[in-house]
């Protein structure tokens, strides 16, 4: 007669919300829509800028994703719109092929995602435009007389979307996670100061980069301390919500900021 415990099957593991929406698969879901309007928007936004005026306009945001991504993209041997996006899109697949965890997304996980980068983002933006910056004047860039496809409001979206989704990848997915290695290897730390070490540093890093390129911010300490400061925060949010909340958040918050800098001038 056959064991009637041995025939019974197994439970099946039940997860949080917590831990699903720190899965690849919904990182790749979360940021996958806004990879596309950032690498589609621009091609828009660049040409109708060089057709019109002869030059592109573009912020530092935008220059570090060229910089950076380009580098790694002609180190493989591949250049062209959109591969930016496929490498982001790539390494986030191969992380899921990786952890072999179920390919589902919960439509419910990822709204509630959604929900909690927009209260992560209006409560960050808060904290650094209304009590961080109160005497700091927004810089304003010059910018060209707009159109339908590079006017202040579409290009200004596009920019903070692919700043947001780029700056996460290669400051906190990429930076916080090299600094944590090298830091845990050399100095013996544990994993957990490792990663503290390098979300300070990749802040830092972060804040730095706006102040660097042709279309560089006027450098002041507040400004420095301020994008320092929310640097640290994406970091906090990266290391204990993973790639696609902190990716979110700091789209949503990009956004925000605009806003609110927009009605406080």
């Amino acid at each position: 007669m056959p064991d009637a415990a041995a025939e019974k099957p197994s439970p099946k593991k039940t997860t949080t919300y917590l831990q699903r929406s720190r899965f690849p698969v919904y990182s790749l879901a979360l940021v996958l829509p806004m990879l596309l309007f950032y690498e589609i928007g621009i091609v828009f936004v660049h040409r109708a800028m060089q057709a019109r005026y002869g030059y592109r306009w573009s912020d530092t945001s935008d220059w570090l994703i060229r910089r950076f991504m380009g580098g790694i993209l002609e180190a493989l041997g591949r250049n062209g719109f959109f591969m930016s996006g496929v490498l982001i899109a790539a390494v986030l697949v191969v992380w899921q092929i990786a952890s072999r965890r179920s390919w589902e997304v919960r439509l419910g996980t990822l709204v509630g995602m959604l929900a909690e980068c927009a209260v992560l983002a209006l409560v960050l933006a808060a904290a650094v435009v209304l009590l961080l910056d109160p005497l700091l004047v927004p810089e304003q860039m010059k910018k060209p007389e707009a159109s339908v496809y590079e006017g202040v409001t579409f290009a200004e979206m596009v920019f903070r979307v692919g700043s947001g989704v780029y700056e996460e990848f290669v400051f906190r997915f990429v930076g916080v996670g090299v600094i944590a290695l090298v830091v845990s290897g050399a100095f013996g730390l544990k994993w957990k100061a490792g990663l503290a070490v390098g979300v300070l540093i990749s802040a830092l890093l972060f804040s730095g980069v706006h102040f660097v390129g042709a279309d560089a911010r006027a450098f002041t300490a507040v400004s420095f301390i301020s994008r320092a400061f929310s640097g640290v925060l994406f970091g906090v949010i990266f290391v204990t919500r993973g790639f696609g909340v902190a990716a979110g958040t700091h789209v949503m918050y990009n956004l925000l900021c605009e806003v609110f800098y927009t009605l406080l001038v």
